[in-house]
């Protein structure tokens, strides 16, 4: 979360958050990754049941349980990664949105190099061609609509999952903000 401004004297530095994603290297086109990796998610149980759920029968044994691994995974992949593809096109470079520490076998995500992709992606055609309601803006919009109405979903979905995950989902937005902005940006920009 490198991206966005610490204050001057910060109480903590930037969350980590820790790699997921399987999906992290070839996330594959934004607007597909839900039909692509979404069966996860399409259990009868759209999480692990609780030990209450079982006794009162509301869990059946054919219950399909997913772990919040599986669904942190899953958007990680889609609300960070396959979000950058999209965004970056050609410049993306996924392993410069990860890192590892020396001695330890964590990867982490990072966004340091988030701010100097998109001031490359400004000079590229097609964003620093962009007009307003163009194709391709239509296309970047209809990516966020989708991230946004995401985040509304998660936690109708997932019951505590944005709490327990709360670094996680501050991430994804602000990502999801910033690509935002940047497109916004762009917009005006071509039309001065």
């Amino acid at each position: 979360m490198e991206h966005l401004p610490l204050p001057r004297d910060p109480i903590k530095p930037h969350p980590k958050i820790r790699l997921a994603s399987a999906q992290f290297a070839k996330p594959g086109p934004f607007l597909e990754y839900e039909e692509r990796h979404g069966q996860t998610l399409r259990g009868n149980y759209p999480h692990v049941p609780t030990q209450i759920e079982f006794l009162s029968g509301r869990a059946g044994p054919n219950s399909a349980a997913i772990s919040s691994q599986e669904v942190i995974d899953y958007y990680q992949g889609w609300l960070f990664f396959s979000l950058l593809a999209e965004f970056l096109g050609p410049i993306f470079e996924p392993e410069i949105y990860v890192e590892g520490e020396s001695g330890i076998k964590a990867i982490w995500l990072t966004t340091k190099h988030l701010h100097e992709d998109l001031a490359v992606l400004r000079l590229q055609v097609p964003l620093a061609m962009i007009e307003a309601d163009d194709e391709y803006h239509r296309h970047l919009e209809s990516c966020l609509d989708l991230v946004f109405n995401a985040f509304d979903d998660i936690e109708r979905s997932f019951s505590g999952f944005t709490k327990a995950f709360s670094d996680d989902m501050i991430c994804f937005a602000s990502v999801a903000e910033v690509l935002d902005a940047a497109v916004a940006t762009a917009v005006d920009l071509f039309a001065a």
